[in-house]
């Protein structure tokens, strides 16, 4: 099931799961008071509209009605129109083969140093554009259970990726290297090409098998490398997965998406080599335990049931203790991290494993004021023998008068309010409003 604000999607393999789900998912609606209106609902359905999008049959395409929309679309006569057609353009950029060189002449416009100039070769990029979009592209849906294989590549001036599953494109991507990438190395613009998919479709492969493929031999021997700048180092934290050799000549489609003849200033240098590394620490750590003898000799002592403390699993030599380490607080923790380590965001996992430490609740002291012994007031026998006041400021003030305050009758919950001058630490304006009410309703309490 897909949920976005007040679209249901239930998609199920056969009928028979069909009207399971379906009923399913009335009934949660029905326990939550809930109500879908019969007029838009649509059921047992093979072609669907969603969100811009025609699902069917386990293929996507566009909406023909946006597709209509950009085909109609006149040239751009200012850059808000230009931001206008690229900001429609750009929500199906995954369907277009090489989107960020197409649109190049025109995003340079939205440039602020760039005076509005609509040139020929800006007119070409829209109109190749508008036929790339009216080609109709069908994609493939993902299937999370089957293995992922991503294309990647780089030139000079941009990156592209596929990501594709048994020889169907699943997504297309490409984007323009920023001024400080294009002085990158030649594998450092490669393996950007990976870490690049690694953070935009991050939700295909989280939790599911998938192979990168590259055709640069430096990439594909990353993992091993003894020495890496910070740079990379950064990146290798993002690096589980297999890095495989393709030749460039068979790497189609992610060097179609990264170069074009009439944007490139020099070709594209890679090496051809073949690698297969695995990145599992899993599989590293199993690695150096059975090529420790004094490791070896504790395996064999827990195979005989001691020691106790520990015991294998999948290979691998398992045992359980108590934390190593008691943060002394977000900062000083934070400084100790960093002196021997670095991942992204390090300091916001920092801050957020502190926050929820169990022992550094358990054991953080209290140094608030303790709360004073809450006392029943006595019921009033009759209205307005009992008032309770309190004041609403910050208010747009009117003349003098910047305040307001509430006046509740204990016995009735009769509420009144009365405009005020502004509020007075002495509190005369709330005594000379107690003696107008008592002229008028006798001797009252007041309770603030």
């Amino acid at each position: 099931m897909v949920v976005y604000l007040d679209d249901i999607v239930v998609y199920s393999g056969t009928l028979a799961e069909h009207v399971e789900h379906l009923r399913q998912v009335l009934t949660r609606l029905r326990e939550h008071e809930l109500y879908a209106k019969v007029s838009k609902c649509s059921f047992a359905q093979e072609t669907i509209s969603f969100l811009g999008h025609i699902v069917e049959r386990g293929r996507i395409r566009m909406d023909p009605k946006k597709v209509r929309a950009i085909e109609e679309w006149r040239p751009p006569s200012d850059v808000h129109d230009l931001r206008s057609f690229l900001r429609l353009a750009n929500y199906y950029r995954h369907f277009v083969k090489g989107y960020s060189k197409i649109v190049r002449p025109m995003t340079d416009l939205l440039k602020k140093t760039e005076t509005w100039d609509w040139t020929h070769q800006c007119q070409v990029a829209f109109d190749n554009l508008k036929r790339a979009m009216v080609t109709d592209p069908v994609l493939a849906l993902p299937d999370m259970s089957k293995l992922f294989t991503v294309e990647t590549d780089s030139s000079d001036f941009a990156l592209g990726e596929v990501l594709m599953q048994d020889g169907h494109p699943v997504a297309f991507e490409s984007r323009k290297l920023k001024d400080v990438e294009r002085r990158y190395s030649v594998h450092e613009k490669e393996l950007l090409a990976v870490i690049n998919y690694l953070r935009l479709w991050r939700h295909y492969y989280l939790g599911s098998p998938f192979v990168v493929e590259t055709d640069n031999t430096a990439v594909s021997h990353f993992m091993t490398q003894p020495k890496l700048t910070s740079r990379q180092a950064r990146w290798q934290e993002l690096l589980h997965f297999v890095l495989e050799y393709r030749a460039g000549s068979s790497n189609h489609v992610a060097n179609a998406l990264s170069c074009r003849a009439d944007l490139a200033t020099l070709g594209l240098v890679a090496g051809l080599s073949s690698s297969s590394v695995s990145t599992s620490v899993r599989d590293r750590a199993r690695e150096l335990l059975s090529g420790d003898p004094a490791a070896q000799g504790l395996v064999h002592l827990v195979e005989q049931g001691k020691p106790r403390q520990f015991w294998l699993k999948d290979g691998l030599l398992i045992t359980k203790g108590n934390r190593l380490y008691v943060p002394k607080g977000e900062y000083r923790t934070y400084a100790l991290v960093q002196r021997a380590y670095y991942w992204p965001q390090m300091r916001d996992d920092v801050e957020a494993y502190v926050r929820t430490c169990l022992i550094c609740q358990q054991c953080k002291g209290d140094h608030q004021k303790k709360a004073g012994l809450l006392q029943p007031l006595p019921i009033p026998k009759r209205p307005w023998e009992s008032v309770s006041m309190d004041y609403i400021s910050g208010l747009l003030k009117v003349g003098d008068l910047g305040c307001i305050i509430v006046m509740v009758d204990r016995s009735s919950k009769y509420a009144t309010f009365y405009r005020s001058l502004k509020r007075r630490s002495g509190g005369r304006d709330d005594s000379s409003l107690l003696q107008a009410c008592c002229q008028i309703l006798g001797p009252t309490e007041g309770h603030r």
